[in-house]
């Protein structure tokens, strides 16, 4: 997300997305028992909430900024697992949305 291109080791990038994969595929195995259709409500409610939330950027001393940690947030509404879920969909939506978009900006296509 923060990292520049190329600062990840490649077996670095890849451990460390099999470690999410297995976390993630465990959460929802588990997450099952507990989904009722209100919890799917507030699960959509919650991704929404966060996703804008951290789309806000405060300056902070030293030319870096900071934002909305929606993981702490989405973990005491959702709890540990639906928490997790609803941040690793978040996370992917901005990194497919504004990945894309900073790339073709920065190549001159938009």
């Amino acid at each position: 997300m923060h990292t520049p291109d190329s600062f990840l080791h490649p077996w670095m990038a890849g451990a460390f997305i099999m470690l999410t994969g297995a976390v993630l595929a465990v959460a929802a195995m588990r997450a099952r028992d507990w989904v009722t259709e209100y919890r799917i409500q507030l699960f959509a409610i919650v991704a929404a909430a966060v996703f804008a939330a951290q789309m806000l950027n405060w300056p902070i001393p030293g030319g870096t900024s900071t934002h909305f940690v929606g993981g702490a947030f989405a973990a005491i509404v959702l709890g540990p697992l639906l928490g997790t879920l609803a941040v690793a969909l978040v996370v992917a939506v901005q990194a497919l949305v504004f990945g894309t978009t900073a790339r073709l900006h920065s190549e001159g296509r938009v």
